[in-house]
């Protein structure tokens, strides 16, 4: 449950400005008014440097309410972040992130490419931090037959960098102290229907006695 808003600001042909407020419920708790939820507050902008580049920067910060202390229910426990005796969370783990996305128009066959990236560190004492980089390359959009786009991303999220309830919930489960890859292809079928492959390819940080996990995932897709 939440809410979240987008307000657009042009600075210029070329250069445009955003900001996106949101506020979230995480978990509803009977009897008491102290809910977890989460603030969130991210301004960016999108810069046209030329008629072929451009350039996507973001900077987010996510301020967590009533985690620390908190068992946060069984349905949100993945067992990953850091935990007292008791097992509620040691930290509220707020954040603050960066994004940013470099991408060029080629033309022809590989239309667009792009190269992204993420950083995100948290509150926390140690095990903090987390990154992604990856690249994008294709059609910008995939939205009839014969369009096409693949992406790569490798990633490293230490155990307390995130709440371990909203990472992507097919790498390793979701859980944080992970990393790998993964590549995705996508494929338009006709307009507005694709179907797309993903490939994981996940591990933990520092705990050996774990295995390593692939995983592989298809995806019909049909807008309406």
């Amino acid at each position: 449950e939440g809410l979240s808003a987008t307000f657009d600001l042009k600075g210029s042909d070329r250069l445009k400005f955003f900001v996106t407020p949101g506020y979230f419920i995480i978990d509803e708790i009977k009897g008491t008014k102290d809910d977890p939820a989460m603030m969130v507050f991210q301004p960016g902008m999108t810069w046209a440097i030329n008629d072929k580049l451009t350039l996507k920067m973001a900077g987010t910060y996510y301020d967590f309410k009533n985690i620390k202390g908190n068992d946060m229910t069984t349905d949100h426990t993945k067992g990953s972040n850091s935990k007292d005796a008791d097992g509620l969370w040691m930290y509220d783990l707020n954040s603050t992130a960066f994004d940013a996305e470099v991408g060029v128009k080629i033309g022809s066959f590989i239309e667009s490419a792009s190269i992204f990236g993420n950083y995100v560190k948290s509150e926390a004492d140690s095990d903090n931090t987390g990154w992604l980089a990856g690249v994008k390359f294709g059609n910008e959009k995939v939205s009839e037959f014969g369009k096409w786009q693949a992406v790569y991303n490798y990633r490293n999220l230490e155990k307390d960098a995130w709440a371990e309830w909203m990472p992507d919930s097919d790498f390793y489960s979701g859980k944080t102290g992970v990393k790998g890859g993964e590549f995705e292809l996508t494929f338009g079928l006709s307009k507005n229907v694709t179907f797309g492959l993903d490939y994981y390819m996940s591990a933990p940080i520092d705990n050996p006695n774990k295995r390593d996990e692939t995983l592989m995932q298809g995806d019909l897709v049909i807008k309406f």
